[in-house]
């Protein structure tokens, strides 16, 4: 059985949460998405003051970001973040010790 490609946390900022709905909706669309692997939130902070006022942000297999890279393109996004999506879940044998202050 041939294995699937690795899932991947992608991230995109867009100017405003319309440009990002109809990206979500597109990159649903085309890549056959359902449930909660993608959303849509407003954004803040640095990008939020260079214009860039929502964010859209999912799990997708790795093989498919040019398919991510062209949604986000038409749709006047920036691709922010694109990371392993084993970078972001918490270890369950990590053994977490308090520091000495």
């Amino acid at each position: 059985m041939d294995e699937l490609p690795e899932m991947h946390v992608m991230a995109a900022a867009f100017p405003n949460l319309h440009d990002a709905a109809n990206a979500e909706s597109e990159l649903r669309a085309r890549l056959d998405m359902k449930g909660t692997d993608v959303a849509v939130a407003e954004g803040g902070g640095e990008r939020s003051r260079r214009g860039l006022r929502a964010v859209l942000a999912g799990r997708f297999r790795c093989n498919r970001r040019d398919v991510f890279d062209d949604v986000v393109q038409r749709h006047r996004g920036e691709v922010v973040t694109d990371v392993p999506e084993s970078w972001v879940r918490p270890r369950t044998s990590a053994k977490v010790r308090p520091r000495a202050v």
